[in-house]
């Protein structure tokens, strides 16, 4: 068992991002670290996003989705915890935020 501590948890806010959203969540759940969880929070798109992540929660255990009223990508970002495991959130001077339409 991998010590929960381990656990990278990622919180991708996605908002009418139907055709970038996938390729982002594919690209994180590739790197080479396993102890990894995708938390995508549809803000209420209007699109098929919310279809799109329900799709990927279907095929990978480490992807949930959560969809929230729009009310932009600060609101997703804390949204995204609650309804997981993580019991703490560390806030740093410096972050890399993923949104939807983020590729590298």
């Amino acid at each position: 068992m991998q010590n929960p501590l381990s656990l990278i948890s990622a919180v991708i806010p996605a908002f009418n991002a139907e055709n970038t959203v996938a390729l982002l969540v594919e690209d994180f759940l590739a790197q080479t670290y396993g102890a990894v969880e995708v938390i995508c929070v549809d803000d209420g798109s209007d699109d098929g996003t919310r279809a799109c992540i329900e799709q990927l929660a279907r095929l990978h255990e480490n992807v949930h989705a959560v969809s929230i009223e729009h009310g932009g990508p600060s609101a997703a970002r804390e949204a995204g915890p609650i309804p997981w495991r993580i019991s703490s959130c560390v806030r740093l001077n410096w972050t890399v935020r993923w949104n939807s339409c983020s590729h590298w």
